[in-house]
Formats: C-alpha cells, structure tokens, sequence
C-alpha cells in the first residue's frame, strides 16, 4: 500500500516541469491547471494514508527526497541504506495490518455470539406473546391484516413495502422513503424474507422475526451487525408470475 501510494506520487510529480519545486507556480495553461490538480490530488492521497498508518514521517524531508531522486541527485544516504529503511517501514505496516485485522475478527466473533444470545432470548419470549406464530425453520411472525389474493411462490417476483428495524429499534432498510414500493424476485432475498413472504396473500401486512440463521447469520452487512437478529415489518401489494 505504501509503495503504491509513493510510487504514484513520484508520477505525479514527474509530470511537473522541476521549476515548480522553487515555490508557487503560476497555473497560465490548461495543460498548467491539469498538471496542478494531477500533483495536488496525489499529493492529498500521500497524506491521508500517512495519517490512516498513523506513520511518524517528515514531509518537508519526504518531499526533499522525491526532489532528489527526480532530479537524480546523489543520494544523503546509500540506496542499500535506502532499501532497508523501506523494507521495515512496508514489514512493520502488514505486521499492524495483520495485528488490526485479528483484533477486528476477534471483536467480530464475541459480537456474533453476544447477538446471538440475544437473538435466542427474543425469540423465547416472543413466541409466547399473542398473535406470535413460530413456523418449524424457527422464522416468526405476525399478522396485522390477511389479505384475499394471491400468493407468490418461490419463483414470484413482488411488489412490497418493508421496514427493517434491529433488536434495538435501529432501521437498516426501508421503501417507504423512497415513495413507490419495491419489486424484487423471490429467490434473491434471505430465506426467512422468503419464507414469511410466500404466507402472505396480496393485500397482506405481515411482521416477520427473522433468526440469524434464516438471514446474514455471522456474516456483518451494512448496519447489521453479525447474528443480528432482523425484524421486519411487509406489506404486500402485488405477486408477478416471472416468465
């Protein structure tokens, strides 16, 4: 990543006559813009991931390097000096790389089994409420209106309202902001939407409390965290036979 990130940069710089290294330049042409903003933008990306490695670097002296190895100076120190320093700074960036991403996968892990847990204890509870129905996958849900038409099978195609909310109130999907409801094939949806969908006749409105496992499982999607469990409230306008 460093390399790449050092390597564009000289490019960027490259393509810049070695006057502008004095100080300002003046920008007269539109070849003179474009070379600005190619240098700029470069320059920025150099910086962000500096500071996203959290790397202790000099700029001044970084820039004072580009400088001589464009212009093909004699060197401060020798390239084998060179070569070593970069080795250990690209070592010592994928040793923290890989130290971050077991911290994250452990974070991960103990995240998906606290959900779970969680998950479990809903459900136990929830089923013994009035109007709760349990279905032999584990997928529950609710009817707040039946209606009288048809209903899809697995190869239906649909037209619906949905809201997707998580144990702790958060939404992390919904159509009705969107202002017109949302088709989509049966098939290519999480098994307990696709479960509790092919229940409901048109006209329906059904919520569904969907078990990690009938949806992303461990698996962390957008602002679903991993074994989350997932809540959704559906309106059913309309099933479409796919051709």
């Amino acid at each position: 990543m460093f390399y790449r990130f050092v390597f564009a940069f000289i490019i960027g710089i490259f393509v810049l006559s070695t006057s502008s290294f004095a100080g300002d330049v003046k920008l007269k042409t539109h070849s003179d813009s474009a070379s600005y903003s190619v240098g700029y933008n470069v320059g920025k990306s150099v910086l962000n991931q500096v500071k996203f490695d959290s790397l202790d670097l000099n700029f001044s002296i970084i820039l004072s390097g580009f400088t001589d190895g464009i212009l093909q100076k004699q060197p401060q120190i020798p390239e084998t000096e060179i070569q070593k320093y970069l080795t250990e700074l690209q070592s010592y960036l994928e040793k923290r790389r890989k130290l971050q991403m077991e911290a994250q996968e452990k974070e991960m892990k103990k995240q998906a089994e606290e959900n779970l847990k969680k998950a479990k204890a809903f459900l136990e509870e929830n089923k013994k409420k009035e109007g709760v129905n349990e279905t032999q996958s584990g997928l529950q849900f609710k009817v707040l209106k039946l209606g009288t038409g048809k209903r899809p099978v697995a190869t239906s195609k649909v037209k619906v309202h949905y809201k997707g909310t998580l144990l702790d109130g958060t939404v992390f999907d919904e159509s009705y902001s969107r202002g017109n409801p949302m088709e989509f094939e049966l098939d290519k949806v999480i098994r307990g939407f696709q479960e509790g969908l092919l229940m409901m006749p048109e006209g329906s409105k059904f919520v569904f409390y969907i078990p990690p496992q009938l949806g992303y499982g461990e698996r962390a999607v957008g602002k679903i965290p991993p074994n989350s469990l997932l809540i959704f409230e559906v309106e059913l306008f309309e099933v479409k036979d796919m051709q």
